[in-house]
């Protein structure tokens, strides 16, 4: 097999693989706040973050962007 041709295929996958990592749907949580390891609030128990941590998830991607989405 020629260097580009293993290179070509390995993009190929990677590709794939990315493709299909997207079209995953978004894990839910299970009570249990993946930051503090604390109970998740009743109102939120699909949430994998309590309200605390993601309010400091959401400032560090603030910091993170300059305040841009997307």
């Amino acid at each position: 097999m020629k260097a580009e041709d293993w290179a070509s295929d390995l993009e190929m996958r990677e590709r794939e693989s990315c493709i299909a990592r997207a079209r995953k749907p978004l894990a839910q949580g299970n009570g249990i706040c993946v930051d503090c390891l604390e109970a998740v609030e009743p109102q939120r128990l699909r949430a994998q973050r309590c309200l605390s941590c993601q309010q400091d998830e959401d400032l560090r991607e603030r910091q993170r962007t300059g305040g841009r989405r997307g």
